[in-house]
């Protein structure tokens, strides 16, 4: 009865963020000074210039991101259960942290609500990493029950470790935007001589995206029940690969040739995630 309940709570919130995902979009598509409804004129009556359009896109590319991320997390709590405390502690303040940074990035990045609604942005960022930590205890492998750990949650744990520190990464560069760094958008850039602040910023979104592509695999394995040789080999591939690869993005900030071992890192995650769609496939 009570892994009932865990999963009607699970898929209520799963339609809450899909709901705030949607009015997030709907909301800021007439805000675009560019996109097919520009010739509503909101953006030019709202005074959103160009010079704020690097910050808004970074802004909102946050708020939507954020809920995303918490979608993956509810997914994550009913596929690995932690305890009851646990859970209940990561959906609740994932959940206020991801409303909170939307709520605060479109207030201030579109509807002028100043540096208060910044600042709730900030907040709810660090509900959201708040989370991920807890999350993280509870998924340590050594407390898995049964037989000890697997490599699927070996796999899974050192993935929240490595994305943890990635978002904290890119919250320390970002604390300088205003104070000697400009924001910027990683393509405009991706071609030129870089700062520091730059690669850190590069690595961060990089890596991140790598690092959620990560948990959506294992996710897709779990549901699937995959298991068996081709799944361990597949999570192997993945652990070695994600290692890699997230070492390698992190040394950008100081080592230009580590692009060429990210490279090593992806290859072996592409095999790895092909072996668990060739299995998916024939099942």
């Amino acid at each position: 009865m009570k892994q009932d309940g865990s999963r009607l709570t699970t898929e209520l919130l799963l339609l809450t963020v899909t709901v705030w995902e949607a009015v997030l979009v709907a909301l800021v598509s007439p805000l675009s000074a560019t996109g097919p409804l520009a010739g509503l004129g909101v953006a030019a009556w709202l005074g959103l210039d160009e010079a704020g359009r690097v910050g808004r896109i970074i802004m909102l590319y946050h708020a939507l991101a954020v809920p995303f991320v918490a979608a993956l997390v509810y997914l994550l709590l009913d596929l690995f259960p932690l305890s009851e405390r646990k859970a209940g502690l990561v959906r609740s303040t994932v959940t206020a942290g991801y409303m909170l940074t939307s709520l605060g990035g479109i207030g201030f990045a579109y509807l002028g609500g100043g540096w208060i609604a910044h600042g709730l942005f900030l907040v709810g960022l660090s509900l959201v990493f708040y989370a991920g930590a807890v999350l993280a205890v509870g998924l340590a492998p050594w407390e898995e029950a049964g037989d000890g750990p697997t490599v699927e949650r070996w796999a899974l744990w050192l993935t929240v470790v490595y994305t943890l520190i990635t978002a904290a990464i890119g919250g320390a560069t970002a604390s300088f935007f205003g104070n000697g760094f400009e924001a910027f958008l990683a393509e405009d850039v991706v071609r030129l001589e870089q700062t520091l602040g730059q690669k850190a910023i590069i690595a961060h979104l990089h890596a991140m995206l790598m690092l959620i592509d990560i948990v959506i695999l294992i996710i897709v394995g779990r549901t699937f029940r995959l298991g068996g040789a081709p799944y361990r080999v597949a999570m192997w591939l993945t652990i070695v690969g994600g290692a890699v690869a997230t070492f390698a993005t992190w040394s950008v900030m100081v080592f230009e040739f580590a692009h060429k071992i990210i490279n090593v890192g992806v290859f072996l995650l592409l095999i790895g995630g092909a072996v668990v769609a060739v299995q998916g496939m024939v099942r």
